[in-house]
């Protein structure tokens, strides 16, 4: 998506981001239900699950740009 326009970016976010992250998150809780609540991973889990919201503006806004930092 690198050189379209924000809303060019924005209108295809809204297109194929959704559905990948509403799966993405039942699995993550899923997991997270299902492990010890002692283990590193659960804490991982429970921090992404905890920013979810930030995580998704970038679905809405086509001039975030989404990297992996």
């Amino acid at each position: 998506m690198s050189g379209q326009s924000a809303e060019q970016r924005a209108l295809a976010r809204q297109a194929q981001a959704p559905p990948l992250l509403e799966e993405l998150r039942r699995y993550l809780k899923e997991l997270n239900a299902r492990l010890s609540a002692k283990s590193s991973l659960v804490k991982a889990l429970r921090y992404a699950l905890g920013r979810w919201e930030s995580l998704c503006l970038g679905t809405t806004n086509g001039r975030i740009n989404i990297d992996n930092n």
